[in-house]
């Protein structure tokens, strides 16, 4: 099997940079994230008891986010736990 530069490139950035799911860090690429994906990360968030109801700003959303991502590292980023929110809360793009 052959592999181009380009296919590695975007390989190891998905790699090192969680899931992708996101513009350049700013915005959410709502057509890179299924909502079943969206659904996983989510639920990855509500097992550290993260509440879609509140802002992810609140402290205690927060903390939630931090321990999912210290749970699974390397797997998300920050930047995917907001984009899986805004495409679950229905404002993903």
């Amino acid at each position: 099997m052959k592999i181009t530069r380009r296919q590695l490139r975007k390989i190891i950035k998905e790699a090192t940079a969680g899931k992708g799911w996101m513009f350049d860090g700013e915005r959410c690429n709502s057509h890179n994230i299924s909502q079943d994906e969206a659904y996983e990360a989510i639920a990855a968030l509500q097992e550290f008891n993260y509440e879609l109801g509140l802002p992810p700003t609140v402290d205690s959303n927060n903390i939630a986010i931090d321990d999912a991502l210290a749970a699974y590292p390397g797997e998300y980023t920050y930047e995917d736990f907001r984009c899986a929110i805004s495409v679950v809360q229905g404002r993903g793009g």
